[in-house]
């Protein structure tokens, strides 16, 4: 992110920061566009969004809003549109939303996610509830679970559609 701010000499700063967003929230950038401020100070600041060309890098790991790390196997088509993570009481909540982009009508969904600690082993895997069981093409549907577990032993997870 590029931030502005006017300081009380009258002088512009311009400084380039790294933002981190803990809301749940969907974010789709057609173009530039710009994001105002209002400063608790005396300050104005003003906040621009600006477009940066950049390649896609290949292989490079899926993150959810709780940086945390997953992977989706699923048919062809077939598409996580968004999924957070998050502490549940002793449990590790993670919940989705999937997109059937596919041509055909997915019939009785089931969704597992499969757990692992920082070091890569496996500690559990479970069955997530789907809402509905059967997906039209070009419709979505929500998954749930919460397997047992210590989310700040939680490196990264799978998500499994079949």
């Amino acid at each position: 992110m590029v931030a502005t701010t006017t300081v009380d000499s009258g002088e512009v700063v311009t400084v380039t920061v790294p933002i981190t967003v803990g809301v749940d929230l969907r974010v789709n950038v057609t173009g530039p566009g710009v994001v105002s401020v209002e400063s608790a100070g005396a300050a104005e600041s003003e906040v621009a969004v600006e477009p940066v060309e950049s390649e896609p890098v290949a292989d490079a790991p899926l993150v959810d809003v709780s940086g945390i790390s997953y992977e989706v196997i699923a048919p062809d088509g077939v598409t996580i549109e968004q999924v957070k993570s998050s502490e549940l009481a002793s449990y590790i909540n993670i919940e989705g939303i999937v997109m059937n982009g596919s041509d055909e009508e997915l019939q009785f969904v089931s969704v597992s996610l499969e757990l692992y600690d920082t070091d890569g082993e496996l500690i559990g895997i479970e069955g997530a509830a789907t809402n509905p069981r059967n997906v039209d093409p070009g419709s979505t549907f929500s998954f749930e679970g919460a397997p047992a577990g210590d989310f700040a032993e939680l490196g990264h997870y799978v998500v499994r559609i079949d």
